[in-house]
This record gives C-alpha cells, structure tokens and sequence, in this order.
C-alpha cells in the first residue's frame, strides 16, 4: 500500500490513533463475531510504529505485528503512515522485543523470517560494545562520507548525538584525531561491523 496523509491532534498518541481506525467489531451472518484491538504500540526513532494486533475468532486467538513507517508535515494533514503486516516480509527489523513477545505463533514464512531478523538485530544490540567517549572504531568496511573523507578508523567525540573524529594511527601503536566532526546512526553501529580498538585522550 501507498502513504496515507491525514489530520492528527499533536496530543493524540500513536497508539490511540491506529487503536481509534483500527479497533473494530465484525459480525458475521451466522451470528458469530470477529475482534480486532491494537494492543500494544511501540515506535522507534519517530519514523517507525510496531504494533501487536490481536484479531479473537470463536475458535482462535491471535496476534500479528504489523509495521507503519511514519512521516510528518507542519500543515494540516500532518501525519503520514504507510501500512504493512508482518506476511508481507517488511525491510524494518528494530522491532521493540516486547512487541515481538506478544505474538502468537505462525505459519507464514516471510512472517518467521521477519521476527527471526528483527531477533537477531536485538541480539546484536545487546552484545554491542558500549561506547565512550575516546574509543576508537576500526570498521570491517572503509566508512565514506558525503564530503568524500574515507576512513576505517573514527574516534568517538560526543555521545548524544552521537559524533566522531577520523582517527589516524601513528607510530607508537596509538591514534590521534583529525579535524573535522563526522555523524554516523546509530543504527549503522548495531551490526556489528566494527571493533573498539584503541583511545585517543583528546577526541
């Protein structure tokens, strides 16, 4: 599906407006009825909403992830989403695991693929090395960046937002900065793809 603009109010949170469009009741001719709730929500980084979604047949209960990217604009329609359920295999994997703990098994391959994938990021999060100010990186892959600088080497400089010095060996086994201030995701730092080398005393 494509985006979807519409109005929310700024204090309405993300998990009352997908519980207030999403939470429904279906009757069947048979008399039999269908529930539908969002049950939980978590979002990441402002730009991605995970929701638990649970839907209580007669004779079965469940619950699936579904996954809204998220935009926002100062006008009127001032909130974006683009919808996606877990059975569609979404490229999104920082899935909150308390999210993930809510669902119930499944049957569907590219639903099992993605709750394994968003698992394994997690895992990667939990054994990532946690930096402080000083360490330097040594990245798998050479780091370019849009000013055309190319290191595998970056010192860490401030923590919050998260900013880095090239850092360049020297003679003694050590390392010493460079100029210039460099940013990089954190999420790019959470597949592993780098080591704490060293430390520079004045990053």
């Amino acid at each position: 599906m494509g985006w979807t603009w519409t109005h929310k109010e700024p204090k309405e949170s993300v998990f009352d407006f997908f519980s207030s469009r999403w939470n429904n009741e279906e009757k069947r001719e048979d008399g039999s009825v269908i529930l539908r709730k969002v049950i939980d929500c978590a979002v990441v980084r402002l730009k991605t909403a995970y929701m638990a979604y649970e839907i209580i047949s007669p004779n079965r209960r469940e619950v699936v992830a579904c996954v809204c990217l998220l935009g926002y604009s100062k006008d009127y329609y001032n909130f974006g989403f683009k919808e996606m359920d877990e059975n569609m295999g979404p490229f999104n994997y920082d899935c909150p695991e308390r999210i993930l703990n809510l669902l119930t098994p499944t049957s569907n391959e590219l639903a099992n693929k993605w709750r394994d994938q968003c698992r394994e990021m997690l895992e990667r999060k939990k054994n990532a090395p946690k930096l402080h100010v000083g360490d330097v990186l040594e990245f798998a892959e050479p780091v370019r960046f849009t000013n055309g600088s190319v290191t595998r080497h970056l010192a860490v400089t401030v923590l919050r937002p998260l900013r880095f010095k090239i850092a360049q060996p020297i003679k003694n086994g050590g390392f010493e900065t460079s100029c210039g201030r460099f940013r990089l995701s954190r999420q790019s730092l959470e597949s592993g793809c780098f080591t704490v080398v060293g430390r520079v005393k004045e990053a």
